[in-house]
């Protein structure tokens, strides 16, 4: 289901229901109290998952995203940061460092310079 505003900027993420149902409305939003209460910590005890936050969820992202080798700089968009930087300052421990690919490719352009 798309967000009937998804282009709008100052649109609230959190849709409500319709009291009595199942039926998202967007017009009914309400805060991240009722949905961490009412949603999201019965999704982890059902799926057996540890007390975490929402926000706990967006570095699980970033760090996975990470290890899988995209670049810190596509992440840092994905995440909203407004520089590589502060994606650097948080998640840089997380960067590979097995350098011996990058090595040889480097070696390879020298040597093709000769």
């Amino acid at each position: 289901m798309m967000h009937p505003r998804s282009g709008d900027g100052d649109t609230l993420f959190w849709p409500g229901r319709t009291p009595g149902s199942h039926v998202v409305d967007f017009a009914r939003v309400w805060d991240v109290a009722s949905f961490r209460r009412n949603y999201f910590k019965p999704a982890l005890a059902a799926a057996e998952l540890p007390a975490m936050r929402v926000h706990d969820l967006r570095h699980a992202a970033a760090s996975l995203w990470l290890a899988a080798g995209f670049p810190p700089y596509q992440v840092s968009r994905w995440l909203g940061h407004a520089s590589v930087v502060t994606t650097d300052t948080i998640y840089s421990h997380l960067y590979p460092t097995d350098y011996s690919q990058h090595i040889a490719r480097f070696e390879a352009f020298a040597a093709a310079g000769d």
